[in-house]
Order: structure tokens, then C-alpha cells, then sequence
């Protein structure tokens, strides 16, 4: 049974069109609307995280006795001039520190969704695209007793963790029309008013010669729009982000999360010239793989986007 819109072109080529059927196996939808006090308490995590960081700098430059006012020149001013309690204090903001930063990088996956409302998908803001990763085990059947072991030990982190599931959340469209749709993996899923759920939609053009050539003729404007309303344009994009905010999703890596935490250790005990040194190496490192991934990028986004002029007659 064909489940199609109501706006549908009369008289048009799209009787064989259908809404294609369900997502790929094993992924799941779900719907989430934006709220407040959700939105403040993703702000407020914000804010503490990078509160914390500054205390770690304040207590660095404490140590130092390089803090702004009365108390320059004056070392461990902040700890009753006890270096015993600066240290202390600081080894213990710095592993709450270091406790927020993974548990953060943990949950990064679904920590936005988690102050967000749940909802049916036909009912959000925004749709969440949970699909399963697998993983292919080159020469698993040769893997000895211990290979086997750790590969075993790591799915059952992976899963643990939430790392075995790809999370996208997509935002909800839609078209001049009215009609409800998100983009997913280049697809567009339009809600079937219907059933309401998301599902893509595809026109059948024919499996035979002769029903090709009964479209020589090309499709009205009517048509043209009517499709590009439900499967949109033909047109793969390709996102390159910025230079700040590729530097972003560089640095909330776990390993520069490690390095930058530790880099306060040779901060703190006397070592600053060791994490001056260290700290030019990771921002080196970092730009240096920031420029080839942009530029790799860019040259994706040259071959995957390409624009050609036809003529039609």
C-alpha cells in the first residue's frame, strides 16, 4: 500500500513512489525537545569545568608567588605560605579536575541529549540516530589465548562505555511546504503523516526500456518541486569546519586531555621549563595535524561537490 502525500502533483510521474521503509537494521530514533533549565545546566557544567582549570592557574602562579597585587613576590600566599598545603591542595583540585575532563570526554556522546526532553521523534526538536558499530577482526581465528582475552576484555569496555553505539542527533527541518523531515548520512527521512515515523522516500523510474522512454519528455515543474520536496536536492555536502573549531575537536581528544593535565605536574613542581618545552610540542603536534586533516578536507569537499552546467533540449 503506497502511503503518499496528500500534495501530490496531479497527473504526474510519481504514482510509483512510496516511502522507501524503515532506517538500516539495528538503528534506533528517538526525539528530544530543548528546555530551559536543561540548556542552563549544560552552560553551568561549562562554566565549573573552566572554573576549575583557572583555579589550577591561579594555584600554579600561587607557587610562583606571581600573583597580581599585594601578593606578588610572595610565595604560597594562598596556603598560609605552607608549600606542603599549595601542593596539597592543588594534587586534589587537580585529580577533581581530571575526574570531570574524562568523565566529560565519557559521556561527550550524549551528554547535550541527557538535559533535553524525551519524545517521540515525530514530536522533537531534534532526532537522535543511535547506530551500532562493528568492528572487522582481521585473523581473529589465529589470535592466541591472550589476544583473544584482551579483544575481550575491550568489547566489554567498549559496550561499557557506550563506545559500541555511533550517536548523530540531527536537527528537524522542514521544507517551504510544511513537510516535517532531518537529514541523516546524506539521506533525507520525511515524516510519514501517517504512520508518523521517518523514513526515506525514492520514485520508482522503471526497470524497463520502454517505461524510460515514456519520461523522455522530463518532469514538470510541479514535479520537480513535489520530489525535491521529499528526497531533496542531488547534491552530496561535504562540512569542513573552521580553523578554531577544528583546534577544538582536536583538543577534546582523550590523548591531549592526558597531556594537558599532566603538563600542570610540570607546572607546579619546578619543572615550567620542562612544560614550556612540552606544551610547544603538543600546540606543534596539534597544528600541524589540524592543517593536513583542513586541508584533507577541502580537497574531499573539491571531489564530493561538484556543480556542472547541461544543457537540455
Amino acid at each position: 500500500m503506497l502511503n503518499l502525500p496528500s500534495d501530490s502533483p496531479a497527473g504526474s510521474m510519481n504514482t510509483d513512489s512510496n516511502f522507501a521503509g524503515v532506517l538500516a537494521e539495528g538503528t534506533n530514533l528517538s526525539g528530544y525537545r530543548n528546555h530551559i533549565l536543561g540548556t542552563v545546566s549544560v552552560w553551568s557544567i561549562g562554566v565549573c569545568t573552566l572554573l576549575w582549570i583557572c583555579l589550577l592557574g591561579v594555584l600554579t602562579a600561587d607557587y610562583y608567588g606571581k600573583l597580581p597585587g599585594w601578593r606578588y613576590g610572595k610565595d604560597f600566599s594562598l596556603a598560609f605560605e605552607s608549600d606542603y598545603l599549595l601542593l596539597a591542595t592543588f594534587l586534589i583540585l587537580w585529580g577533581i579536575s581530571f575526574i570531570i575532563c574524562v568523565s566529560l570526554f565519557i559521556l561527550k556522546p550524549y551528554l547535550r541529549n541527557y538535559f533535553r526532553l524525551l519524545t517521540l521523534p515525530a514530536d522533537g526538536q531534534y532526532v537522535c540516530a543511535v547506530r551500532p558499530l562493528n568492528e572487522i577482526k582481521v585473523m581473529e581465528d589465529n589470535a592466541n589465548k591472550l589476544q583473544r582475552s584482551i579483544n575481550t576484555f575491550s568489547e566489554r569496555l567498549r559496550t561499557r562505555l557506550g563506545r559500541d553505539k555511533e550517536y548523530t542527533t540531527c536537527p528537524i527541518e522542514k521544507t517551504s511546504e510544511g513537510r516535517i523531515y532531518f537529514t541523516y548520512q546524506c539521506t533525507r527521512y520525511v515524516l510519514d503523516e501517517q504512520t508518523q515515523q521517518y523514513a526515506p522516500y525514492e520514485f520508482d523510474i522503471g526497470t524497463s526500456h520502454r517505461r524510460l522512454i515514456q519520461q523522455a519528455d522530463g518532469l514538470s515543474g510541479a514535479e520537480v518541486a513535489y520530489r525535491l520536496e521529499l528526497v531533496g536536492p542531488n547534491f552530496i555536502e561535504v562540512k569542513v569546519p573552521s580553523i578554531p573549531a577544528a583546534f577544538v575537536r582536536e583538543f577534546v581528544s582523550f590523548f591531549y586531555l592526558y597531556q594537558l593535565m599532566i603538563l600542570w605536574i610540570y607546572y607546579v613542581y619546578a619543572y615550567w621549563q620542562v612544560g614550556l618545552v612540552d606544551t610547544g610540542v603538543i600546540l606543534l603536534s596539534a597544528s600541524i595535524k589540524v592543517a593536513l586533516r583542513v586541508q584533507s578536507e577541502r580537497r574531499l569537499k573539491q571531489m564530493a561537490e561538484q556543480e556542472e552546467t547541461t544543457p537540455v533540449k
